[in-house]
């Protein structure tokens, strides 16, 4: 996918655009192999661009199309789980980037649930988002204390190539499926 090369090279509005014509073909076809991980694609290359809003909207579709696929057995049920789980993450930090804490909290939580179930919890992946929901946990409650809501999500991307090959992300941002 071109998209996926050229945000790895730092070109993100190339990447955004070549982003948008594999959706919008994998969109005509129902053989499509992996549309939710280009919205997940979809969701980092607009966060890193600063448009939270859009980058929601397209975590909330990749676990939308994931949920539909629930028919998926063996290997693709697993595959489907840890894009779903990378899905949850991505959404929860758009939500607190937008400032949604409580509905933040929720999918972080359910991101944990679904990359214990998924990785197993000393997994490398799951505790990353462990770590992210903790210091999601730790930085709310003290934004409540000091009412300072300028402090972006402390986070970082991590590239996923692929749902069987994942990397940690060492802190909170969107992670990629390519």
């Amino acid at each position: 996918n071109l998209g996926c090369f050229f945000k790895r090279k730092g070109k993100l509005q190339a990447a955004l655009h070549y982003l948008n014509k594999a959706l919008a073909i994998e969109t005509q076809t129902k053989t499509a192999e992996n549309p939710a991980g280009t919205l997940l694609n979809l969701c980092a290359t607009l966060s890193q661009l600063g448009r939270h809003a859009q980058a929601l909207t397209h975590a909330e579709k990749a676990i939308e199309t994931l949920q539909k696929s629930k028919n998926s057995v063996g290997g693709a049920a697993a595959a489907r789980m840890s894009f779903l789980a990378i899905a949850y993450h991505n959404q929860a930090v758009e939500q607190e980037f937008l400032q949604r804490k409580p509905e933040a909290l929720a999918s972080y939580r359910q991101a944990v649930v679904l990359a214990d179930k998924c990785w197993g919890p000393r997994s490398s992946m799951a505790m990353a988002l462990r770590n992210n929901l903790k210091a999601f946990q730790k930085g709310s409650a003290a934004k409540d204390d000091r009412r300072d809501y300028s402090r972006r999500p402390s986070s970082s991307r991590a590239e996923v190539s692929a749902p069987s090959v994942v990397t940690a992300a060492p802190r909170k941002r969107p992670v990629t499926a390519s």
